[in-house]
C-alpha cells in the first residue's frame, strides 16, 4: 500500500515541478508579435491565396508593417480593407483609387462550390458551362474578389 501512495505522491511533486518549469519557460521564451500585425490581419479578408505574392495573410501584414509592400497590396481586398489598414499604420491618407477591375486570382472556390460542377478554373480564368449551370448563385457567394458576379447573371 505505500509503494502506491509513494509512486502517486512522486508523480504529483514531478507533475509540480514541471508545471512550474513550463510556465517559466513559456515567460522566458514569449515571442513578442507587433499588434500592428494583429490588427492588419484580422482586417484582411482571409482567403490565404497568395495573389499578393506573400504565403498568407498574415504573411502579407507582416510585409505591411514592416514597409515591404503597400497598403493596398492585398487585390482581394477592396477600398474599404486599404482604408482600414491604413488607418491601423496611421496613415492619413485615405484611398482615392478608382473603384479596381475585379479581377479572378486562382483560388477555385468557386469551383468546389459549384453543386453541378459546371465551372472550372484554369490558368486563373473561371469557364462555366452553361448548360450545366443552374444560377444557384454558390460561386458568387465563395468568389472572394466578386469576378464571379460579372460571369454569372441571374
Amino acid at each position: 500500500m505505500t509503494n502506491i501512495l509513494y509512486s502517486a505522491l512522486s508523480l504529483g511533486a514531478l507533475g509540480i515541478i514541471f508545471g512550474v518549469g513550463l510556465g517559466i519557460a513559456s515567460i522566458k521564451l514569449d515571442v513578442k508579435v507587433d499588434p500592428k500585425i494583429i490588427k492588419i490581419t484580422e482586417v484582411l479578408p482571409g482567403a490565404n491565396c497568395g495573389a499578393c505574392g506573400f504565403a498568407g495573410c498574415k504573411a502579407c501584414a507582416e510585409a505591411i508593417v514592416n514597409k515591404e509592400a503597400s497598403p493596398d497590396a492585398c487585390p482581394v481586398g477592396k477600398g474599404d480593407t486599404t482604408d482600414k489598414i491604413r488607418d491601423i499604420l496611421g496613415i492619413k491618407q485615405k484611398s482615392q483609387e478608382k473603384k479596381k477591375e475585379a479581377v479572378c486570382v486562382g483560388c477555385k472556390l468557386c469551383e468546389k462550390a459549384c453543386p453541378k460542377d459546371a465551372i472550372k478554373v484554369i490558368d486563373k480564368v473561371p469557364y462555366v458551362d452553361e448548360e450545366k449551370c443552374v444560377k444557384c448563385m454558390l460561386c458568387v457567394k465563395k468568389c472572394p474578389t466578386g469576378f464571379m458576379k460579372n460571369i454569372i447573371k441571374k
